[in-house]
């Protein structure tokens, strides 16, 4: 059981056209935990957010993240997706979304040889919520519950999904459980979790990089990798050079951590070094995780289930304990 892929601004979405995050207004997410907000960034209801080529094992994944609800659903534009997931070849699997331009609320849906559409619908209140969504194949049959505030709002299933496989793609519109023609960005998203376990109750914290830490070796200014941009960079083109930079404190709630992890969108261009590898310095110790192979402006993301130090699970007061973290360039 692991985590497949936490997601914190729009760069670390595969592809985020008219997607963007900003952090503009703290009353949109909360500043203990991240930096800012995923939001639709036009007045379109085909607007998407897309979640691409994701890697695990199993048949069963959750999809997580915490909303801001400005306004409760609008019935003033065509059905639109929510969340949607997708199997390898695009096809649409199972969906929570707008069913008709009448609705104003969504509905689930598992698609196979016909498609079931559940028969309760769901609002989603305004201010926070934390919303998991949870799909799994067994067999032929298929099941998609959601959750609202942990709570299980419906499980629905289909018995025969035909030649549908599991999910591999996640996509849909951040607004369409609200949107309106005349309202863009009405569901902001912040702390999205997608995993093969249990989401429900998690939080994400991102520790952004406060100083340059003990290894300097990447061509480029450490302090660039939290401008949201992938025209600032850092480079290496020589296998085992070393970049680190210490983080900043952790400001959420005192309790365990499931997983700590490093994120970094990596681009290959010619030659080796052909892959990254991302470690955990503490006590004078570099901790490394795998070797992970780049792909053009694809997302790296390495995590810890322990503490590797004390081989431990974390708490939160361990945090404390991770001076540096850092990427080196691997063959």
């Amino acid at each position: 059981m692991s985590i497949i892929r936490v997601i914190t601004n729009h760069l670390e979405i595969d592809n985020s056209i008219q997607i963007n995050s900003a952090s503009d207004n703290t009353s949109y997410y909360d500043p203990n935990y991240v930096d800012g907000y995923i939001f639709a960034s036009t007045k379109n209801n085909s607007t998407r957010y897309h979640i691409r080529n994701l890697e695990y094992s199993g048949n069963s994944i959750w999809f997580h993240f915490r909303i801001h609800a400005s306004q409760t659903a609008a019935t003033t534009l065509s059905a639109d997706t929510w969340v949607m997931f997708l199997d390898k070849y695009d096809r649409v699997i199972a969906s929570v979304g707008k069913v008709d331009s009448g609705s104003n609320s969504v509905r689930l849906r598992v698609h196979g040889t016909s498609i079931i559409t559940g028969v309760s619908s769901y609002s989603i209140p305004t201010g926070f919520s934390l919303i998991d969504i949870h799909y799994e194949q067994v067999g032929i049959t298929a099941n998609l519950s959601l959750y609202i505030n942990g709570v299980l709002q419906e499980t629905l299933t289909n018995t025969d999904i035909g030649n549908l496989q599991k999910c591999i793609h996640i996509s849909g519109n951040p607004d369409a459980y609200a949107y309106s023609s005349t309202n863009k960005s009405k569901g902001r998203l912040s702390e999205l979790i997608i995993a093969d376990e249990d989401t429900r109750g998690l939080r994400v914290a991102k520790l952004k990089q406060s100083a340059p830490g003990t290894y300097n070796d990447f061509t480029g200014d450490v302090a660039d990798l939290d401008t949201y941009t992938k025209e600032d960079f850092l480079n290496t083109d020589t296998v085992g050079q070393k970049v680190s930079w210490e983080p900043t404190a952790y400001l959420g709630a005192a309790g365990n951590v499931k997983y700590v992890g490093v994120s970094s969108m990596a681009q290959h261009h010619a030659g080796s070094p052909n892959s990254l590898c991302h470690f955990l310095r503490m006590g004078g110790v570099d901790y490394e995780g795998a070797d992970i192979r780049t792909k053009f402006d694809g997302i790296i993301q390495q995590f810890w289930a322990t503490n590797p130090e004390t081989s431990d699970p974390w708490v939160t007061a361990d945090l404390a304990d991770i001076d540096e973290v850092g990427a080196k360039a691997a063959p």
